[in-house]
């Protein structure tokens, strides 16, 4: 196993169950291998667009490293690895949100896209919990590591793995830039919307919010968070935490990021004075804000920044 449960609410994380156990997935190295799928160019075989997605079911566990593996159809070992890191505000999402079949496609390219922990079960602080606020980073480099270990044996190359992600998944590539237990893990990185130096985000009166939800926040005021978090559920400690249910720590309205000053993240890549010597690839991805605009619009009684009738990305 790579990681433990932070509450102790699940029997193992990457369960060691034997391979072919639970609908054919594959167990290896600690990691839970969804499905792997073939692609050839130009051939839907599912999810449309030429592309493959594995559906896993929504989850209240952390047991939820798992991760997708694409491969092209095209034979040949020492294929370029592309590591998808999903979007989602670090609160919702999954790797199977994404067909990779395309990418890998055209691309040539080994995808894999990984399952890591959300929320609370992911980016809680608290004093009590040691080394806690990262434990979703922390297992999208186990999932790193297990490429590291596995890309040949799926046609890929280890020493050339790109780390790639939007939104929130971008965010998490910028934290890897600089945690230093990711330096090694890969070679180039893709960073889609986000901007690593981006340190604010508009409230709805399009002032600074003071801690912008979803930004990396300090180890202070991310355990200031986790304590007024577990006040909310009525417990005065960690103990009284791990006596809750799923349900009853996924429905506060706390909103959950990467904490710097950590062992996993120790500075804030907004303002790292260094990052990893690789070659970074940064865009902003169309439309980014389009989904929470339009939720937003009806209670901010405004129209969306975009119009209705623009086709989207």
């Amino acid at each position: 196993m790579e990681r433990a449960p932070i509450f102790g609410m699940t029997t193992s994380v990457g369960s060691t169950r034997p391979p072919g156990a639970a609908g054919g997935f594959v167990v290896a190295d600690g990691f839970v291998v969804a499905d792997v799928v073939v692609i050839g160019a130009g051939v839907v075989t599912g999810g449309g667009g030429g592309s493959v997605v594995v559906e896993q079911p929504g989850s209240e566990h952390e047991d939820c490293l798992y991760l997708n593996v694409t491969t092209p159809r095209r034979p040949g070992r020492g294929k370029p690895v592309v590591v998808w890191l999903h979007g989602g505000a670090f609160q919702f999402g999954a790797g199977s949100d994404y067909g990779a079949g395309r990418m890998a496609a055209l691309g040539d390219v080994v995808v894999v896209t990984v399952n890591y922990r959300l929320g609370a079960f992911g980016f809680l602080a608290h004093p009590e919990l040691a080394g806690s606020g990262n434990y979703g980073l922390a297992d999208q480099q186990a999932a790193l590591r297990w490429v590291r270990r596995n890309a040949a044996a799926f046609g890929g190359d280890p020493g050339n793995v790109t780390i790639a992600g939007e939104s929130s998944g971008a965010r998490s590539v910028c934290a890897h830039l600089v945690a230093p237990a990711s330096q090694g893990l890969f070679h180039r990185a893709v960073v889609q919307s986000e901007p690593c130096t981006m340190v604010d985000w508009p409230a709805t009166d399009g002032t600074p919010e003071a801690e912008p939800p979803g930004f990396p926040r300090s180890r202070a005021v991310a355990e200031r968070q986790g304590v007024r978090y577990a006040e909310a559920l009525g417990c005065a400690d960690v103990a009284c935490l791990r006596g809750k249910t799923p349900a009853e720590l996924l429905g506060t309205p706390e909103w959950f990021a990467p904490t710097h000053g950590t062992a996993v993240l120790p500075v804030d890549p907004a303002v790292a004075g260094w990052v990893a010597r690789v070659p970074v690839l940064h865009g902003i991805t169309r439309d980014e804000y389009r989904i929470s605009d339009g939720a937003a619009a009806p209670r901010l009684r405004r129209p969306p920044v975009v119009s209705p009738g623009r086709r989207g990305a």
